[in-house]
């Protein structure tokens, strides 16, 4: 996957990008795994700055859940 320009640079990345993910649940169902963004495929992530390593690509989203879980339970 090739790197591309933030939102601070060409704020047309965003639209773009969230664009990917109306259509994809447009034509796939609403879902967590059409609902994520492709940033969040990669298999590392920065954490204190150094790397963290997963073996899977929606690692990051799913730690993401769970602190929104943590963080909203009642």
């Amino acid at each position: 996957m090739q790197l591309t320009q933030g939102v601070q640079t060409n704020p047309d990345n965003w639209l773009g990008e969230w664009t990917k993910v109306l259509d994809r649940v447009r034509r796939d169902d609403f879902s967590l795994e059409t609902l994520r963004p492709d940033y969040y495929d990669f298999e590392s992530l920065r954490l204190d700055q150094d790397y963290v390593f997963s073996d899977d690509p929606a690692f990051e989203q799913q730690i993401y859940v769970a602190v929104l879980c943590c963080l909203f339970a009642t």
